[in-house]
């Protein structure tokens, strides 16, 4: 799949994180609290730490802070995902040519509809692929 999103964290980023003790993900081992503050019209998120220093994410890094964050959460994005709206994009894009040959116009309504749902199911798994880690770093459960 060609991804035309930067990935939001580096291998070598998701490398380190999957390499910490399970017992770093446990909510209770993180007593970091989220804080979401307005300032102005950007949102800073500040991250209260254990000791009582504070953390401040850069707007530039959300999309780092919410792919760790959402890794191995039941809430988060899998590779399965992924696969599911690119067979889906597929589908859609298939069923947009049938349509197409049936005798429909340049320009018919029906087919570029299905053929903008599935540019948008596509775009949707590119966003959410920058979010994971590669899939080779991603161990099948059970090994």
């Amino acid at each position: 799949m060609a991804n035309y999103f930067k990935p939001a964290v580096s291998e070598e980023a998701w490398q380190e994180a999957m390499q910490a003790p399970a017992s770093a993900y446990a909510p209770e081992a993180q007593p970091a609290d989220v804080n979401g503050l307005l300032e102005g019209r950007c949102m800073a998120i500040t991250l209260n730490l254990a000791d009582g220093a504070q953390a401040r994410i850069p707007p530039e890094c959300y999309h780092a802070a919410a792919a760790f964050a959402l890794f191995g959460q039941p809430f988060g994005f899998t590779w399965a995902d992924v696969d599911l709206l690119e067979r889906r994009a597929a589908r859609i894009g298939l069923q947009a040519d049938e349509e197409g040959k049936r005798g429909g116009e340049p320009g018919d309504v029906l087919v570029e509809q299905l053929r903008q749902e599935s540019r948008q199911m596509l775009s949707m798994a590119r966003r959410i692929a920058a979010l994971l880690p590669p899939r080779e770093m991603i161990r099948a459960p059970g090994s």
